[in-house]
């Protein structure tokens, strides 16, 4: 009979065994690891002290534990060598009504059942690799410290150190909690054992309150939302492929009230990475002293255009390029009585009409706009040349209107800072439309009815009011522009 009741009594107790082991396995698995918990949870915290106690209970860990009175009302920062495996399991018993968040490695998340739990507590993983996402966590912690979630402990040293030295720097340290091995010559050797293992907890004085935030480099990602045909967010977040590594602040350019503010506000060491279309860098470089500008500017394209990115040499997909040599020195172009920079070119004749028209398609439909379908309509229809010439335009760079080569040989960067001045006259509709697949590729500049010229100060004159375009943004009823260096 007396058998029988032991019998039932092991069943019994093994039964509650596996339903806790089951309850463990079961609660971990409902842990979301993509998800950065804001606060702690009492369930799971019952879980991992009870499930460290009975461990500690099975193994035979003895703890002798001094200065617990010491220890602040609130939360603190617990600042700790790093002597054993045992170190961070003790610590969260010991102090178990601390609630200890630690920063810890990211194998520890990986763990079965045990990452899943620690997760759920807040406790944070660093990247000891890349700076930059390091002190995202400190930051982290800092603000758990801040909204008294939990107490943060932390091993400066980054993994286990069995020497003294470090620990000796502790003792006399104002604030940390202090692991000392454990065992004496005149113990058994298991019991010296387990006490190495164990080690001896001294909360020595307090850690003193975090205060403010860690400061990093932020990388601003400013862009146009209606560029594209209205997909530049979506473009704008393929950055995050390029720029893994990056912690990205996006933010909409039409929703700044101070555009010149934001730049002002920049920390030294920020960066902004512009996207968007031409007209895009054309709204940058009139509205922020770019010249003054220390702080480094990328650019992505977002836009349906992007001469500008063409004529860097790059295409679709590329990385972003930091572009704070091409946005200084630029020249200026006045229009009705109003002076403006530009970053491509000047343009006149029938690329300001295809501009005018592409407004006003625009206004009627969300569709992609065909401004090559639009040019040669006005060839052959719509447009009338006026002083007898289709086009010309000045051209800081190369490419403008979509992808033509205006000015093949003109160099942004060139050290004489010349701006060249493009005409094509002298030839009917027929001809004309003939020629013009040839600017695409810059060999316009071969025929006869095309005229290259270079300056600091070019004025063109119309003989009637016709639309202009500066870096793709449409003037309308315009007889006259100069452009200046």
């Amino acid at each position: 009979m007396v058998w029988l009741i032991l019998l039932w009594v092991l069943l019994g107790c093994l039964a509650v065994v596996l339903a806790y082991i089951l309850l463990l396995i079961i609660s971990a698995a409902l842990v979301d690891m993509k998800r950065e918990y804001e606060q702690e949870s009492r369930f799971y915290r019952f879980l991992l002290n009870s499930a460290t106690f009975w461990a500690t209970k099975l193994i035979r860990i003895k703890l002798h534990v001094s200065g617990m009175e010491k220890l602040p009302k609130g939360r603190f920062l617990m600042v700790s060598n790093h002597r054993s495996k045992f170190d961070p399991i003790l610590s969260w018993l010991v102090f178990g009504d601390c609630q200890i968040a630690f920063i810890s490695k990211p194998e520890n998340f990986k763990v079965p059942v045990f990452g899943r739990l620690i997760h759920r507590l807040c406790f944070m993983p660093i990247d000891r690799d890349n700076p930059r996402n390091a002190v995202k966590t400190i930051n982290r912690a800092v603000d758990l410290l801040k909204r008294d979630v939990a107490t943060v402990a932390v091993y400066p040293e980054g993994t286990r150190n069995y020497g003294e030295g470090y620990t000796k720097e502790l003792s006399a340290a104002p604030q940390p909690c202090l692991y000392r091995p454990g065992g004496s010559a005149g113990r058994r050797g298991g019991q010296a054992d387990q006490d190495r293992r164990a080690g001896r907890q001294g909360a020595r004085h307090h850690a003193q309150k975090s205060e403010g935030r860690s400061k990093i480099m932020k990388t601003y990602v400013l862009y146009n939302k209606l560029s594209n045909n209205g997909k530049g967010q979506t473009t704008a977040e393929q950055l995050k492929t390029h720029w893994a590594n990056r912690e990205l602040t996006f933010v909409n350019a039409r929703e700044l009230d101070d555009y010149a503010g934001f730049f002002a506000g920049l920390q030294p060491d920020d960066e902004v990475c512009v996207c968007g279309g031409d007209g895009t860098l054309n709204y940058l470089i009139n509205h922020v002293d770019c010249d003054s500008l220390t702080n480094k500017i990328f650019y992505f394209p977002a836009g349906s255009g992007n001469d500008f990115w063409t004529d860097l040499g790059k295409k679709p997909g590329d990385a972003p390029a930091q572009i704070n040599r091409y946005i200084k020195n630029l020249p200026t172009v006045t229009v009705k009585g109003k002076t403006s920079k530009f970053i491509n070119g000047v343009g006149y004749g029938i690329d300001g009409y295809c501009c005018e028209e592409g407004d006003r398609l625009r206004e009627k439909s969300d569709k992609p706009i065909n401004y090559t379908s639009i040019a040669i309509k006005g060839l052959l229809f719509r447009y009338k040349p006026t002083n007898a010439a289709w086009l010309a335009p000045t051209m800081k760079g190369r490419f403008y209107g979509g992808g033509m080569m205006a000015t093949p040989q003109q160099d942004r960067l060139a050290a004489d800072r010349k701006v060249t001045c493009m005409v094509m006259n002298g030839a009917g509709k027929l001809r004309t439309l003939m020629d013009f697949p040839t600017i695409f590729k810059g060999e316009h500049v071969k025929k006869s009815s095309v005229h290259v010229m270079k300056g600091k100060e070019i004025t063109v004159r119309f003989d009637r009011p016709v639309a202009l375009q500066i870096d793709g943004e449409t003037v309308l009823a315009v007889s006259e522009y100069t452009v200046k260096v």
